[in-house]
């Protein structure tokens, strides 16, 4: 994952998402607080760059809830708490373009982009925006960039810029 900033996707503005208890395939890697997450068979199971479908962001542990950030990889049937995506609800996450860091631009707003997903060990699970991928999986819809509604803390020169994103794909939650 090349973007140098090291910070999930992140809650913007709007509903706040619903926090459910979910269970966890096994064989995920040690996944970062807010890796995406979709159902499969029952269970959660890491979303990937490719996919179309999501049901919400890992927050942690139910059975170990203070520890922080998650030390171990889950095991089948682990219990996890997840934050629902609710598709009125606006994201933020640093931009890169195929794997890049990457500014992002008012020219980027309204258009239908990936979610990239990091399988790296020590970053498993890091969401970023794929402002370059506009073909594989589009998983997020730009609504606006960080600079147009916070300027003092953002501009468009940021690389990487922060775009704000909403979930299009299928919500399963």
């Amino acid at each position: 994952m090349a973007v140098s900033q090291k910070r999930n996707i992140w809650y913007w503005s709007g509903p706040l998402p619903e926090v459910r208890v979910a269970l966890m395939a096994g064989s995920m890697g040690v996944l970062m607080p807010g890796a995406p997450l979709e159902l499969s068979s029952g269970v959660c199971e890491l979303s990937d760059t490719d996919d179309t479908q999501i049901y919400g962001h890992l927050i942690g542990s139910v059975a170990t809830p203070t520890t922080w950030p998650i030390a171990a990889e889950y095991t089948a049937n682990d219990q996890v708490w997840v934050a629902v995506i609710n598709k009125d609800t606006i994201y933020a996450g640093f931009c890169d373009s195929n794997d890049t860091d990457s500014a992002v631009a008012q020219s980027n707003v309204g258009t239908y982009v990936a979610m990239r997903v990091s399988s790296l060990s020590g970053a498993v699970g890091y969401v970023t925006v794929d402002i370059g991928d506009t073909t594989s999986g589009d998983m997020l819809s730009v609504v606006d960039i960080a600079s147009n509604v916070e300027s003092s803390k953002y501009t468009t020169s940021d690389n990487p810029g922060v775009a704000l994103v909403r979930h299009i794909g299928t919500l399963q939650g």
